[in-house]
């Protein structure tokens, strides 16, 4: 069968890591001791070039306003736009990982192989149209990123987190593939398109439906770390290396937003024949109870990792709330939000790669009195915890602004009161690192993990701090920019299956 020109280009982003994945543990096959660190830096440069080459193909389709389809994929703008952050967040993450895992004493091609079959799966999932590619995209970014989080297998603590994700991972898998059975059940299709034209000439009134509805939605907020479903989130970003505790907490959390909106936003549940599907009053209760979860319990944690797990939390119900509105302008703030936070995201986890803290050593004693041996690092992750708390003037204040007057412009005063709450609760807790940083004196009797990094002084973790940083404030200056060149496109020209929950005031 030969492939037209769009539909290559439909292809084309997802190949690139795919091909990647599949070369590099051919390319450990020809390591000997004498070739070793020339394999290393041979692995982990085709990982960057095959990221580099999938971000370039993306990016050729947004400025060339194309959105090709294959099959059931389709390379929309919203797939795009996922795309771009969860390649951006792996080309990032992949520059912390050789620092990190130099530093832990060990380097190994299969880890970039899975990491790159998991960018793969994050990118098919978030283009899928049909729910049965759908369910196999997200084995396909969960599996790998299983086992990633208990590859470093001198840390027992990696074992028992990979082995907690894993089990509750496979939890929500099964929620959301009996939840595709049941919708299969009732309407003999699996294609999206097919689904919802069933429903609107059947009715919403059945009860399988909604229940299938139910439980595909469940296994979607388990990726976002929604309350209820957040349990697995503090264990996981602190068993696994931190790079990719970054990533998940990017290009997870975008990629369950992405396909929310396509599914629950601009496909079912937003059909506006629906009254008895008050789909606003359940994102209310899940957004409320997440932020007040992910922040009250953020505030008594001693270690950095599992703060900034709960900290991930409490995002999600910022962004959950911003549904709410119901408006098209705040579906761009949801585009803008996760911009910036997928940048200060990343750059905090890189943070802790910079510092050098690895293993047990990423708690708040191990950080005390740090920032003045490596200042630049310190002024980074202050920079980074304002932005995240925020405050004014970064771009964060603007991403949580910009939700709240949406909020309160739409008639929902108390939601965004209890969000400013929240996001004062957050404040205190995003300044105790810096706190710990400048102002208090080194821990005496602490033992810090040998160097196995040589005469590296973390050059590429740091880069990748520096990249986050400086895009950070560029968009804390240039509010604007993001949402006309961006957010504002990938919500006026994406394709829809019926009627969208946005109303457009």
């Amino acid at each position: 069968m030969t492939l037209t020109y769009t539909q290559w280009s439909a292809l084309t982003p997802f190949l690139f890591p795919l091909i990647g994945a599949l070369i590099i543990p051919m390319m450990v096959l020809t390591r000997t001791k004498r070739n070793e660190k020339l394999v290393r830096w041979t692995m982990w440069l085709v990982t960057l070039w095959v990221l580099y080459a999938a971000l370039k193909s993306v990016l050729q389709l947004w400025i060339g306003g194309h959105q090709p389809s294959y099959g059931p994929l389709l390379v929309d703008r919203l797939t795009q736009f996922g795309s771009l952050i969860v390649l951006g967040s792996a080309g990032l993450s992949v520059l912390q990982l050789w620092d990190h895992l130099h530093h832990e004493g060990w380097f190994k091609g299969e880890t970039l192989a899975l990491f790159l079959f998991s960018v793969a799966g994050l990118m098919i999932f978030m283009a899928s149209t049909h729910l049965l590619v759908l369910f196999l995209a997200l084995e396909l970014f969960s599996l790998p990123l299983y086992v990633l989080t208990g590859s470093i297998r001198v840390r027992p603590e990696g074992a028992e987190g990979g082995l907690k994700y894993f089990i509750s991972g496979a939890v929500a898998s099964s929620f959301l593939l009996l939840g595709i059975v049941l919708l299969f059940g009732l309407t003999g299709s699996l294609e999206l398109m097919e689904i919802s034209q069933f429903a609107r000439q059947q009715g919403w009134s059945d009860s399988l439906m909604l229940l299938g509805l139910g439980l595909m939605l469940f296994g979607v907020l388990f990726k976002m770390s929604a309350v209820p479903m957040h349990q697995w989130t503090p264990d996981v970003y602190q068993a696994a290396p931190h790079p990719i505790s970054g990533f998940m907490s990017v290009a997870t959390k975008t990629a369950a937003f992405i396909v929310f909106i396509r599914i629950f936003i601009w496909g079912f549940l937003g059909d506006a024949q629906v009254p008895s599907l008050d789909l606003k009053h359940f994102l209310s209760v899940i957004g409320i109870s997440t932020l007040f979860v992910g922040n009250l319990t953020a505030l008594v944690q001693q270690n950095i990792k599992r703060m900034l797990a709960f900290s991930s939390i409490a995002h999600a119900g910022y962004l959950l709330l911003a549904f709410v509105s119901g408006t098209e302008q705040s579906l761009q703030y949801v585009f803008y939000y996760l911009v910036i936070y997928g940048f200060t995201n990343i750059g905090l986890f890189g943070i802790l790669t910079a510092f050098g803290w690895v293993g047990t050593q990423t708690d708040f004693d191990h950080a005390r009195g740090q920032g003045w041996k490596r200042p630049l690092l310190g002024m980074a992750s202050l920079i980074l915890l304002l932005n995240l708390a925020g405050l004014p003037p970064f771009a964060g204040f603007y991403a949580k602004y910009f939700i709240f007057r949406e909020l309160v412009s739409s008639g929902h005063l108390s939601l965004a009161i209890f969000g400013v709450l929240a996001s004062l609760i957050g404040v205190y807790f995003y300044l105790r690192l810096p706190v710990v940083l400048f102002m208090d004196q080194p821990a005496q009797g602490l033992a810090y993990a040998q160097d196995h990094h040589g005469v590296s002084s973390y050059f590429w973790s740091s880069t990748s701090v520096l990249i986050a940083v400086i895009a950070i404030i560029a968009l804390s200056l240039w509010p604007q920019w993001l949402l006309d060149h961006i957010a504002i496109p990938t919500v006026q020209h994406p394709f829809r299956f019926i009627e969208p929950l946005i109303t457009g005031n």
